[in-house]
């Protein structure tokens, strides 16, 4: 990943050019955003749908969310 861009959740749980942290922590973000108890119903649709975007920029080769 070498220009800022917009992932789709798919782009990340492909795990093909995303940094293991990200996989991980985009892991862990989704579990409690599906989790039934979730407060927010439409950030759970969204992201069941696959509509959320997750923003990225590199800056010396590190990737800041």
């Amino acid at each position: 990943m070498s220009a800022p861009m917009l992932l789709k959740s798919q782009d990340i749980l492909s795990n093909q050019g995303v940094p293991e942290w990200l996989s991980r922590e985009y892991a862990l973000f989704r579990s409690k955003v599906l989790d039934d108890e979730f407060p927010c119903y439409f950030v759970t649709a969204a992201e069941r749908a696959g509509h959320l975007r997750y923003p990225t920029s590199t800056r010396t080769g590190v990737i800041c969310l």
